[in-house]
Order: C-alpha cells, then structure tokens, then sequence
C-alpha cells in the first residue's frame, strides 16, 4: 500500500540523525524527535515507502526500534542492555511514533515480535503495554534472552577465557540502567575496570568478544575476590538487577514463545541450568488463570539437513510460515471483539 507521511521535519544526514538536539523538543512518550526516509538501496519497498514504517503485502505495518542510548558502540553513554522497562519503553513507544507520523493509516491494533534479546524485550513490552499503549494483541518471542544470573554466575568460576564474556560487561550496564546506584569499580576486578570497562561504550558485542577486550580475561578475573559466593553490595544489587531481566512476567495477552531445542546460544535445556523450557514453566504459572502462553519447541530432526536450527539465528526463518499464521488469527479474532 502506497503512502505518504506527513511529516516534513528535516533531519541531518548520515550518524548524526542519532545525535538528539539539546535541549529535546517538548513532547510526550512516542513523540517523534526526526525522521527521514531511508533512501538506500537495501531499504526500497516496491509500492510503498520505507521511513519508521514499512507496509508489506498483508497490508501490515512494521515499525523496528533501537533501543535507549542507541544500542551499543555508542561512544560516552552507556546501554541498558536487557534492562526489561528500558527495552518496553523502546518497543511501545515506536507504536506510538508511527501512529503520530502516519495519522489514519496505522491500525488501532498490534502485535509485538522479538528474537533473542527482542524477544525479552517483546515480553517485557507485553507486561508494560497497559496504560502506555492501547489496542495490543500479543506477544510472541523467538529465543528470547532469559535466567542470566545463573550464567553469569557460573562464569565467574571458570578458569579460562571464552568470547562469551562480552556479555558480562552488558549485563552490567544493563544492571546499572535499573540501578544506577550500581558502582562498576566495586563490581569488577581491578584489571576488568581499569583496562576492560572502558571499552563498553565505544565497543558492540563483537568488539568486546575480541582478545584484547573481554574475550582476553579469564572467568575467575572478571570480579572482584568474592563473587560469587560472597558477594558484597554492589555485587549483590549487580546480582539482583541480573535476576530481574529474566521475563517472568504477568501479561494480560497471548503469547507465543519458540525455541530450537538444539540451539547453542540460547538453549531450550542447559542443564543444570534453566533456560527456555523453564521459562515457559514459568510464564504458564505465572499466568495460569489466563492459560495465554503457548509454546513451540523444534526438535533435532525436524527440520531438513541442510537447515541446522543449531545456529542461533536460524529458527527466525524457520518459524515465519507458522508465526506469521498465529498473528493474522490473532489480528482477525482482535477485528471481531
């Protein structure tokens, strides 16, 4: 479907579009600050125009948010990685955006759709849609991020390096987004603070899985003596915003939840752990008099040789046939209520 925004604010160009004017505008959540089209090859929609909002054959619109501080690699501000209220905030709030921005043309209902880290954030968003956004539907999460203490923890004993702990770094600052009273120094070793942490705020995850950032330490060198056993106050607030990020949440919707029972990054049963099944678990109690949680777990051997679910990326495409039918009968049962 063919559109036309109205909105004519000019934007600067290239990465700059991300540097918000100081002062801010006035405005209320899900006022947009800028936009622009986006006028690069990859980003052309035949028929229709691609600013925050894409509009597909189904006739739906798509709107994609970044998250708080830009996500990471963004020089002097810290991302609140998978800190649950930020990532809502972030998820709803693009709604709202691409309703002012297109006025008569974005639907009164949706859905919200997320993998991995998205997919807490699309949890998390479902808890946090009432009172902030009306007309949800909801909610399905591919892989989504969940019981990270236990990793974290078990981290912390392991005498070796591993890429994996690039993640330490942003579960912490993830941690200080919902307890900014978090001070890193006391968290860390005195190696991790003073050669590694700086690296957070210049550095994406990949950048810190290299060997002369977080990929380079070992796990007993990432803390400071006590952790985890002992750990003392910052480590225990540390602690306690960690738990927090795992998305067992109450929410009013339905909910889809999907997991490749062999993936490797994010795993359906990493024993002695709890991930994914356990999660499920758990939104189905937490939920129980809704019953609204509905769980699709690939096995090894269901899907064809040549199209391993292993990788973590894979089960998206896999699983678009099947998702995309349990959203057209959700939007349809939400157009007759």
């Amino acid at each position: 479907m063919a559109t036309s925004s109205p909105l004519t604010t000019e934007a600067p160009a290239g990465d700059a579009f991300y540097t918000p004017p100081v002062p801010l505008p006035d405005g209320s959540p899900g006022d947009p600050i800028r936009a622009r089209p986006l006028d690069n090859a990859a980003a052309a929609v035949p028929g229709g125009e691609n600013w925050l909002v894409l509009f597909l054959d189904r006739g739906w619109a798509v709107a994609m948010t970044d998250y708080e501080a830009l996500g990471t690699g963004t020089a002097d501000r810290l991302h609140p990685y998978l800190c649950g209220r930020s990532a809502a905030m972030g998820v709803l709030d693009i709604v709202t955006a691409a309703r002012r921005l297109f006025p008569g043309e974005i639907g009164e209902r949706f859905a919200v759709v997320g993998h991995s880290q998205g997919g807490q954030a699309a949890l998390f968003a479902a808890h946090h849609a009432p009172g902030r956004v009306e007309g949800l539907v909801g909610a399905a999460a591919i892989a989504p991020a969940n019981h990270l203490l236990g990793l974290v923890r078990g981290g912390a004993t392991l005498d070796q390096m591993n890429t994996g702990f690039a993640f330490t770094p942003l579960f912490l600052a993830g941690a200080i987004g919902g307890d900014p009273t978090i001070d890193p120094e006391q968290v860390l070793s005195p190696r991790a603070f003073q050669e590694l942490w700086p690296h957070v705020p210049h550095r994406s995850r990949a950048g810190l899985s290299r060997p002369d950032s977080w990929g380079g330490i070992r796990g007993t060198e990432q803390f400071r003596s006590g952790y985890p056993g002992t750990p003392n106050t910052h480590q225990a607030k540390f602690d306690r915003q960690v738990e927090a990020m795992n998305p067992d949440l109450p929410i009013t919707v339905p909910v889809r939840i999907t997991q490749a029972a062999d993936d490797e990054r994010v795993r359906a049963d990493p024993a002695p752990l709890p991930g994914t099944d356990a999660l499920v678990e758990e939104l189905t109690a937490t939920n129980a008099p809704r019953r609204n949680i509905h769980y699709r777990r690939y096995e090894p051997g269901a899907v064809p040789a040549d199209e391993p679910l292993g990788i973590h990326f894979a089960t998206i495409d896999h699983d678009t046939a099947e998702l995309t039918e349990w959203l057209v009968a959700l939007l349809e049962d939400a157009a007759h209520d």
